[in-house]
Order: structure tokens, then C-alpha cells, then sequence
């Protein structure tokens, strides 16, 4: 897990998801309670569409403090012979600022843009993979 400070008297915070690769992927992002098995938020995605992939955190921010979001992805390989490369990349956003990391406060570099945290997998033909990373928001 890693940890994203934010200003608890600052903008709106927001997530973006995004998928660097030729793989089928689909997504749920959920927005954990503090302390809590409860659940703030879910919502569902895949890459196969335009549609944003893109959602507000609630407000008042202060209240995001100590919850954990979750992007756990499903990858797929279904090309025929190939081993492919897929990266998950996510940003959390405050207002108009990409919030980085305590662990890696430079933040991950994919396409020539900056990401809160990215993973990367490699997946054989006609293989699944799964991505689960954790991020915890604090002040």
C-alpha cells in the first residue's frame, strides 16, 4: 500500500484510470471507509470504450483522510502467440495537481505524463492477470 497526502482544506479530489498496452482490461474502483469493511464508493470500468474513466471522491474532502482506494483490474491476453506488456496507471488529482506518493514522491513516469502509482504486468497468450493496487489518502 502506498500513502497520498492531500490538503484536507483544499479542492476536490478525483481518480483517473488508464490502461498503457493492447490488452482487454476491466476495472472496479472502490473507495473504502476508514477503519471500516464499508464501502463509500464502487464503480466499474473497462478500456474497451471512450467513456471517461474518471470519479470524484465525496466531499467535504477532509473526510477522505485515512481511506483506502482499491483499483482491482482484470487483464487479459487474447492474442494467439504473443506475451504482452500492460501497465495500470492511476492519478488522484486535487483540483488541478496529480498527487504523488510518500514512496515515490517524483511520482511514475508512463507516455511522458506523471502518475500516482502505476503496475506493470506481463502477460502471456490467452493468460488473465490480475492488478490490485492500494492507496491510502492521508494529511
Amino acid at each position: 500500500m502506498i500513502h497520498v497526502k492531500f490538503d484536507p482544506q483544499g479542492g476536490d479530489i478525483s481518480i483517473e484510470i488508464l490502461y498503457f498496452g493492447n490488452l482487454t482490461a476491466s476495472y472496479v474502483y472502490t473507495l473504502w471507509e476508514k477503519n471500516s469493511n464499508s464501502k463509500k464508493d464502487e464503480q466499474t470500468g473497462n478500456n474497451q470504450n471512450s467513456d471517461d474513466d474518471k470519479y470524484d471522491l465525496p466531499s467535504p474532502v477532509s473526510e477522505n483522510e485515512g481511506r483506502i482506494v482499491e483499483v482491482f483490474s482484470t487483464l487479459n491476453n487474447p492474442s494467439g502467440g504473443s506475451i504482452e506488456k500492460e501497465i495500470v496507471a492511476i492519478r488522484l488529482w486535487q483540483g488541478r495537481r496529480i498527487l504523488l506518493s510518500e514512496e515515490n514522491p517524483d511520482g511514475f513516469k508512463v507516455g511522458g505524463k506523471t502518475f500516482t502509482l502505476t503496475e506493470q504486468k506481463i502477460i502471456d497468450a490467452g493468460k488473465t492477470e490480475l492488478s490490485d493496487p492500494f492507496i491510502k489518502l492521508i494529511v
